[in-house]
């Protein structure tokens, strides 16, 4: 799907992942190339993407990304914006006065907890 904003994070461990947020129901998860995207196989569209300054990015920790991207050859020209501040350009006025666990149950998305999974032996 074409969109003229995503909401992205990378998940650092064994390979680098770029986690993808489209829409309320389209994510994706992408293992990087270690290689630059222009040379890796089905990245093309991606780092266009990125490329596109009318573009909007929503991320948690924008340093961390940029440097993702600048290894693979990507400059990102898109713009960036923190999750506070697409928060407040969705509701500018704060007339729904939504946390996190509001926004969560609108979304139908169940919260775990961090000591309860580390309790059942998850984290």
């Amino acid at each position: 799907a074409e969109c003229s904003y995503l909401g992205v994070g990378v998940v650092d461990g064994a390979a680098e992942i770029l986690c993808i947020v489209a829409s309320e129901c389209e994510v994706y998860c992408l293992a990087l190339p270690r290689v630059a995207m222009q040379d890796a196989d089905g990245f093309e569209h991606i780092w266009r993407w990125f490329a596109e300054p009318s573009n909007l990015c929503v991320a948690p920790d924008t340093k961390v990304l940029v440097g993702v991207l600048l290894r693979r050859g990507v400059d990102a020209a898109c713009t960036f914006a923190e999750p506070r501040i697409a928060t407040w350009l969705l509701d500018p006025d704060d007339k729904q006065h939504m946390g996190v666990g509001e926004i969560s149950a609108m979304l139908q998305i169940k919260l775990v907890d961090a000591a309860a999974r580390v309790a059942n032996g998850a984290g």
